[in-house]
């Protein structure tokens, strides 16, 4: 399997179909997979996921939880049940909007060996209005340092592409702790690679006021 996609998902029964439908659409050159963990879901999160993965066997694996694990184990769970050569990470909230966005992503990975995740700019869609995130550059891709990361972490997690074999094998106990758990995993594959940004625009973080990245 060249990509997996790995979505988290809880309580998202408004939004999930079109973050599914954003990933079935896209058009590669190479085969993908859609990994859903559902952390115990009280809505129609559920009975949504089970339709979709119903009428695409082989494309989509859907994982409930049996009862509510938190944002951080689910993640981290959801994440090792991916088996691609790469792992894309749309969440349940959030959709793409570019249907080539992962063909781009795997040539970008796949022409430089010395990178271990690629990235794109994005933008944010909050009370109805869609805001840009991130500057425009002139150059196709950029490489972003680590130390610049850590004073602007603007990543998000719609925008990641990564190699599987990146990611810490395990992760370390004290990561099922953390709120912003996209930041230190750019950290932790900043550890084993550079980070590209590409100069697109090709995905959307859905501000609904009930995110973790708002609340907490």
């Amino acid at each position: 399997m060249k990509v997996s996609v790995c979505m988290i998902a809880y309580n998202h029964q408004a939004f999930i179909a079109e973050a599914i439908e954003s990933v079935l659409s896209q058009k590669t050159d190479f085969t993908f997979e859609l990994v859903i963990g559902d952390d115990n879901s009280k809505d129609d999160t559920g009975k949504i996921c089970e339709e979709y993965a119903a009428k695409y066997p082989g494309k989509i694996r859907y994982l409930r939880r049996e009862k509510n694990w938190g944002m951080m184990p689910n993640f981290i769970a959801t994440l090792q049940s991916c088996t691609g050569q790469y792992i894309a990470i749309c969440e349940g909230d959030d959709y793409w909007t570019d249907v080539s966005k992962l063909q781009q992503q795997a040539d970008f990975l796949d022409a430089h060996a010395d990178y271990s995740l690629c990235c794109h700019n994005h933008s944010v869609l909050t009370k109805g209005k869609m805001i840009t995130a991130g500057k425009d550059f002139k150059e196709e891709y950029r490489t972003v340092k680590t130390e610049e990361y850590l004073l602007h972490p603007f990543f998000h997690t719609t925008r990641y592409i990564f190699r599987n074999t990146a990611m810490p094998r395990p992760f370390p106990g004290w990561y099922n702790d953390v709120l912003a758990g996209d930041h230190f995993l750019v950290l932790f594959l900043a550890m084993k690679g550079k980070i590209g940004c590409l100069n697109k625009r090709m995905s959307v973080f859905r501000n609904h006021g009930s995110s973790v990245s708002f609340t907490r």
